[in-house]
């Protein structure tokens, strides 16, 4: 199933900008399936969005949007954020993506001194294979 266009694209871009089709399949760490992940496709300006509930495993995403350049923002709860950039060519295509995003949890951590002043600019090591996080 493919989103209506009137429902994302501008009345002014249809006619003057070329549409391709982007589908984009949400999984874990572990390439287990996540659904009703929120997709966004960001450019300059604004934002399509929806909710990953098509094809077979309801994790799929599939748009047919103006042919630019995107930001892939990907959000659910019990995930951290992902986000990465769509280059699409210059001609209408049809691009298919798999994304991948992994289980977290949010974290902040304030570093400060005996009176209370935070401290910039410190790096913190977390056991159990996280990575080293930089604190700002």
């Amino acid at each position: 199933m493919i989103l209506p266009l009137e429902k994302y694209v501008p009345i002014k871009w249809i006619g003057v900008r070329s549409l391709s089709k982007i589908t984009v399949e949400i999984v874990d760490e572990k390439w287990n399936t996540v659904s009703q992940a929120k997709v966004l496709f960001v450019f300059p300006g604004g934002s399509f969005g929806e909710i990953a509930t098509f094809g077979e495993k309801k994790n799929v995403v599939s748009i047919l949007i103006p042919t630019m350049n995107y930001t892939i923002r990907v959000l659910k709860e019990g995930y951290l954020p992902h986000e990465e950039t769509l280059e699409l060519p210059s001609t209408p295509s049809t691009v298919g993506k798999i994304i991948q995003i992994c289980r977290g949890i949010k974290l902040r951590v304030e570093i400060v001194d005996e009176k209370r002043v935070p401290i910039k600019d410190v790096n913190v090591t977390l056991p159990q294979k996280m990575s080293a996080i930089s604190i700002k």
